[in-house]
């Protein structure tokens, strides 16, 4: 744990507050283990922790592409599935061990080399791509500063997923964003 407190700048797990330290948690390329993340986790006020997760996830939300759908409520319900594990709503259902699994297993995913293909035009042709899914949400963002339009994605191999013993699977996450969205 206090490896992650150093790499992310704080001396101690109360200062972890802010939406840079989820985002600089969840995109560090450093290796940390699951352990780390638990102990992390057991000091963190996880109704905090809920927030920031929800909150950077309606961030990345706002930056998939349109075609990307089942990407999108893929995402929606990995941010349920964030919240819902932190015990938001229900400091019962708290569960500090599959948290840090699921961050564990997520962070592994969203760095995974080559599982997005974005296609780029250049001089009258596509060059083929193959991202992370952060490179390719950043680059996605990017291209809609720069109205770059002409870029487009393929996020299909990053449906494929393995939340390391937290199974949820591409219908039981759809269920988990349309649960929240009736709500």
């Amino acid at each position: 744990m206090e490896r992650i407190l150093m790499d992310l700048g704080l001396e101690e797990a109360s200062e972890f507050e802010y939406f840079e330290n989820f985002a600089d948690l969840v995109e560090s390329e450093a290796d940390y283990e699951e352990d780390e993340f638990f102990l992390l986790l057991s000091e963190l006020d996880l109704d905090v922790f809920a927030e920031l997760s929800e909150s950077y996830f309606d961030d990345l939300l706002e930056n998939v592409p349109d075609a990307e759908a089942d990407f999108y409520m893929m995402l929606d319900g990995l941010k349920n599935a964030f919240i819902y594990l932190a015990g938001h709503d229900d400091p019962e259902k708290r569960n500090r061990r599959k948290l840090s699994e699921v961050l564990c297993a997520f962070r592994k995913w969203y760095s995974e080399p080559d599982s997005v293909r974005v296609h780029i035009p250049k001089d009258g042709r596509d060059e083929l791509h193959l991202m992370s899914v952060i490179d390719a949400l950043t680059t996605h963002r990017l291209s809609k500063l720069d109205k770059n339009e002409g870029l487009r994605y393929d996020f299909s191999r990053a449906l494929d997923f393995d939340f390391g013993g937290y199974d949820l699977d591409l219908s039981e996450l759809i269920a988990l964003a349309q649960e929240d969205q009736e709500e």
